[in-house]
């Protein structure tokens, strides 16, 4: 169940609302640890900052409401 509410973290309807960095870092270092470096754990958190920041503005990513579009 956690994993699955982690997850939503990543639905990009109403303006990336359930997004979400702390729990996309949780869900990295909970579930994904073997996949990241430390280095990559150290700089997620800036680089979900900078991803959200340019989804909201971007003209395709902000009207997105599943990432399968």
């Amino acid at each position: 169940m956690t994993l699955l509410t982690l997850s939503n973290a990543f639905v990009p309807k109403d303006a990336y609302k359930a997004f979400n960095i702390e729990d996309i870092c949780t869900l990295v270092n909970k579930y994904y640890p073997l996949y990241f470096s430390e280095q990559e754990n150290i700089n997620l958190k800036f680089q979900l900052q900078h991803f959200i920041l340019d989804a909201l503005n971007h003209p395709k990513l902000k009207t997105l409401l599943t990432m399968l579009e």
